[in-house]
């Protein structure tokens, strides 16, 4: 007798898609001398009063307004004109009308579309929506019609990319085990979605300590701080228990908004320091100064302490994006006199500053001239100049309109960026734009494994899809944490890989074109002991019929001598759950209660109107796998016949045994059949 173990997968082919530009860039610029600039020394803490959880939004009159976690039951404000001295209100600009309380964690930004600011608010572990007119006057709840509230949700935050296109994450809760991990959905509009929990995904969970992070007394993970510089998104988040002193901040990068997010192999960003007498640190935001210099205000506790009745203070320290290596670093202060404080223009307006010219994305042949052009306004003032960069190198410097520089264009990929400075020395850095000169580099995107989570000490099958837009691809190298493990010289792009016993494994696939360009792609898998899967309706016996929906479970975390898989909790509240990715996997949350059968398996398993009857797996989606525990009788050949519905088309199956596909060339096509429930046999 044979044990192997089925994996069902169902996929579709990805599109590579690029996004433009629309961030704040960290590039270093020098700031000129003005008698009305201010640069404040500071001490932290800067507020002592028990706020937390900070989010700083600047209007365009040097005035910058702070809204944080106060009094558990509104949100009020501080307001400041230098970004170090702050003074509250007793204002308050934002209740839920209806006495709930664990009022946390305020989000606010300006959403051109509407010309209004719209909140985020956590409202007792859901999520709401609020508009406002100005950033010190009441704000007005969005309705539940058209934002749907998100139960067990904490610390939203909406990300407006470059495109203008919007994406909501947030912390959610999984009752089961005390999980939580850090979720995120593009959304139609800043103040509007559809309801529709399924669309929500995973960015961020919990790994090990190995990550910087730590398991504190439960492994959580919240805070999300998402932007954008250049082609690479950045999230900062918290981890472990605010309420002590090991709370720290984390950060992750990822090639796009949904992911997949890498954490980064500097983590923790910020961690107790018990020598500068830090503790706590985390759950922060960004600003930028008017000197163009990236800062971040986060939280720190008093002392050492356990307990969620200690005051939290917040501090500020400057956050640096090295313009190399591309990675974060924060040197946390404490009771120590900072010199270099925030530049700021009291009273001031900010100037406003774009690239117009190239596009984002322009393909160039070497040796052309090339026109850079800027805009750049001041509303209350004059332009004192603007300067040009490539690649971080300043090129240009012109100090009268039109603003534009004639480049020579080399091989290569290269930014182009822009900083315009105002008769105050004000300082603002425009969108970056990138060019691409002579060969286009090869395009590679993540095929499988695609989630977070993954079984250790056994194959598993990697594999992505590589392109190159004006040649061909010669071949795809995959590494594991820098290692070469496999190259693959032809389609399918793929290799099989045992995947180690330890916390984290970073994977990349580089692409390398005929001419010698590559283009590569980053994710990360998270091993996990597959000691914690178990049979659902016993091993299935080859030859022989078993049921879809009778994939293998996943015994209970909380009591694994239970013979019980599958064990049952607050399903509606919770999103996932630790066993997702140990035996099947579900890349979004598809359950919609349609049946009881396995609700916690998050999975949507209605009654089937197959000939066979019981039920069948629905809403199946691109990068979904379903594991079943088999008995192979005999050792010989069999053919695998599939009862499937199917109502679009491009779709593809990947059949694996012990992580080793069993099809030649790997993805087989399923073809479209006419209706819901109309089934087809697949071979």
């Amino acid at each position: 007798m044979i044990t192997s173990r089925l994996r069902l997968r169902v996929a579709t082919i990805l599109a590579h898609v690029q996004c433009a530009l629309a961030a704040i860039l960290c590039l270093a610029a020098a700031v000129t001398g003005s008698a009305s600039a201010a640069q404040t020394a500071y001490t932290n803490p800067r507020i002592t009063t028990g706020n937390a959880d900070p989010c700083i939004v600047s209007n365009n009159n040097g005035t910058s307004y702070l809204y944080t976690t106060g009094d558990n039951k509104t949100y009020k404000y501080h307001s400041s004109t230098n970004l170090v001295n702050w003074t509250s209100s007793s204002t308050t600009i934002w209740s839920p009308g209806d006495g709930t309380i664990n009022i946390w964690a305020p989000d606010v930004h300006w959403d051109p579309a509407i010309s209004k600011y719209v909140m985020m608010a956590t409202k007792g572990f859901k999520v709401v929506a609020a508009t406002g007119t100005s950033l010190n006057s009441a704000f007005t709840n969005v309705s539940e019609t058209q934002f749907p509230i998100i139960g067990g949700a904490i610390d939203p935050f909406m990300f407006r990319d470059w495109d203008g296109k919007y994406y909501l994450y947030y912390a959610l809760w999984s009752n089961h085990a005390g999980w939580m991990e850090i979720m995120g959905r593009e959304m139609p509009t800043s103040t509007s979605w559809n309801g529709n929990k399924s669309e929500h995904r995973v960015m961020i969970r919990y790994s090990s300590p190995a990550e910087g992070e730590n398991p504190g007394y439960k492994p959580l993970v919240e805070g999300p701080e998402v932007w954008r510089d250049r082609d690479t998104y950045y999230m900062i988040y918290s981890n472990a228990d605010w309420a002590g002193p090991d709370y720290r901040a984390c950060y992750a990068t990822a090639k796009s908004p949904l992911g997949p997010w890498v954490k980064a192999t500097n983590n923790p960003l910020i961690v107790r320091n018990d020598a500068k007498g830090i503790y706590g640190p985390g759950h922060g935001c960004n600003f930028t100064d008017a000197g163009g210099r990236l800062w971040h205000m986060y939280q720190q506790r008093p002392d050492a302490t356990t307990s969620s009745s200690v005051k939290r203070q917040l501090c500020i320290d400057r956050l640096i994006l090295d313009p190399v290596t591309r990675q974060l670093t924060l040197t946390p202060t404490r009771g120590t006199s900072v010199a270099d404080g925030p530049i700021t223009f009291p009273g001031n307006a900010m100037p406003v500053c774009a690239i117009t010219a190239p596009a984002y994305g322009a393909l160039v042949s070497p040796g052309t001239s090339v026109n850079i052009a800027a805009s750049a306004t001041d509303s209350n003032g004059t332009i004192a100049k603007v300067e040009f960069y490539v690649d971080n190198v300043l090129v240009f410097t012109d100090t009268s309109a039109p603003y534009a520089h004639t480049w020579t264009a080399t091989n290569g990929t290269h930014w182009l960026e822009a900083i315009s400075t105002d008769n105050t020395g004000a300082v603002v850095k425009a969108d970056a734009v990138k060019v691409v000169v002579g060969n286009q580099p090869p395009v590679v995107s993540v095929v499988r494994p695609t989630p977070l989570y993954v079984g250790n000490d056994r194959p598993e099958y990697l594999q992505v899809n590589a392109s190159d837009p004006d040649g061909t691809v010669a071949k795809v190298d995959f590494y594991a944490d820098g290692i070469l493990i496999s190259t693959a010289s032809s389609a399918p792009y793929s290799c099989t890989y045992l995947v180690p016993t330890k916390g984290y494994v970073r994977l990349k696939a580089i692409a390398t074109d005929n001419l010698g360009l590559t283009g590569e792609t980053e994710w990360a898998v998270h091993p996990w002991s597959k000691s914690a899967q178990t049979t659902y309706n016993g091993i299935k016996a080859i030859p022989g019929i078993f049921e879809a929906e009778d994939f293998d479970a996943i015994v209970d975390p909380a009591n694994p001598t239970s013979a019980t898989p599958d064990p049952q909790f607050n399903a509606a509240q919770s999103h996932s759950n630790p066993g997702n990715s140990i035996a099947y996997f579900k890349f979004v949350d598809g359950w919609s209660g349609a049946s009881n059968y396995r609700p916690f398996t998050r999975i949507t398993l209605p009654n089937t109107q197959d000939t066979s009857g019981g039920y069948d797996i629905s809403e199946v989606e691109e990068a979904d796998w379903y594991e079943y525990t088999c008995n192979v009788a005999t050792a010989g050949f069999y053919d695998l016949t599939i009862r499937a519905n199917i109502t679009s088309s491009a779709n593809k199956l990947l059949v694996t045994s012990n992580g080793v596909p069993l099809q030649v060339g790997g993805f087989n096509s399923l073809p479209a059949t006419s209706g819901y429930q109309n089934v087809v046999l697949s071979g």
